[in-house]
């Protein structure tokens, strides 16, 4: 095998070792994306991350307003969620998710550099 493929696997078998011991290192560092968390672990686990999922968290980190329920004269204030995962509509948002996918797959796999600025 190629000495980066090598050197991917044994970083997938580290962070597999304590998932979330590893997210919450990368977390730590400083300048880190704004990636959704759950694709965190997709990426630590050399799975496939949902592009869907990358642009829906562009899209609503900004844009999640509480949601307000009146009971009476009592008025209840809840966390805005997110909604479902956003389809890819073209390749300015395809270009964007990759980007932020690239920028958190650099910092579990800094050697995949050259190979993941080829792609995208």
């Amino acid at each position: 095998l190629h000495p980066e493929v090598l050197e991917t696997q044994q970083l997938i078998d580290k962070y597999s070792q304590d998932i979330t011991k590893a997210k919450c290192s990368i977390m730590r560092t400083s300048n880190i994306p704004h990636f959704p968390e759950s694709e965190w672990e997709h990426v630590l686990r050399g799975h496939t991350v949902n592009l869907g999922n990358v642009i829906s968290g562009i899209n609503t980190m900004s844009s999640i307003t509480p949601r307000t329920h009146h009971i009476g004269e009592l008025e209840i204030t809840l966390p805005g969620t997110s909604s479902s995962t956003k389809h890819i509509l073209n390749s300015r948002e395809w270009f964007s998710a990759w980007q932020l996918t690239t920028e958190a797959m650099l910092r579990a796999f800094p050697h995949q550099c050259t190979e993941l600025t080829l792609y995208g």
